[in-house]
Parts: structure tokens; sequence; C-alpha cells
């Protein structure tokens, strides 16, 4: 682990409100078949522990997966803005393969 500290204004804050994807992990019903995957996107929530809250309910201790989902903008050559979607994982791990 790696501990630095900052000074309080490296910090900028986007005005638009988080958005997290979550990802509940289902085991296979029948032997050899693969784990099953259901994908929500939560939004409109106070702060990352409720977000996360949610999650670890729905999952009712199935794997879970738990990213934060922000666009990375890029100007093009003729001054065109494109933004790309990116997920960084906060939380959680997707199952084993047998």
């Amino acid at each position: 682990m790696n501990i630095q500290w900052m000074r309080e204004d490296d910090v900028f804050e986007y005005p638009d409100p988080a958005t997290y994807r979550v990802r509940i992990w289902t085991p296979p019903v029948i032997e050899n078949y693969s784990w099953a995957v259901d994908e929500y996107e939560v939004t409109d929530v106070q702060d990352v522990r409720d977000a996360l809250s949610w999650a670890e309910n729905e999952a009712a201790g199935r794997p879970m997966e738990f990213f934060v989902k922000w666009f990375e903008t890029q100007i093009t050559s003729k001054f065109e803005f494109i933004s790309t979607p990116q997920m960084t994982k906060l939380f959680g791990l997707a199952p084993k393969e047998d």
C-alpha cells in the first residue's frame, strides 16, 4: 500500500452525479454451464455507500463487481469533442470458472 499526503486543492469534483455499474453473478444451474451475469446502472444516489449497500443487498451473497462510470473527453483536430465511457472497478471480483 502506498499513501501520499495531497493538497486539498488537488481534487476536482464533477458537477454531474456519479454513475455506478454493478455486475451480479449467478452460478450455473446445470453443471458445466457458464455463470450468468446481470448488469445494473445505479444513479441518483446520495453517495457511493448507498449504491454499494443496494448492490450488496441485491447480490445476496453472490459474487459482485462494483464500478464507477466516468467519461474521458478528447478534442479532435477539427475541435470536436468525443466522450468515451470508461469504468474503474472499485470493489469485488468476477467468479472463477472451473
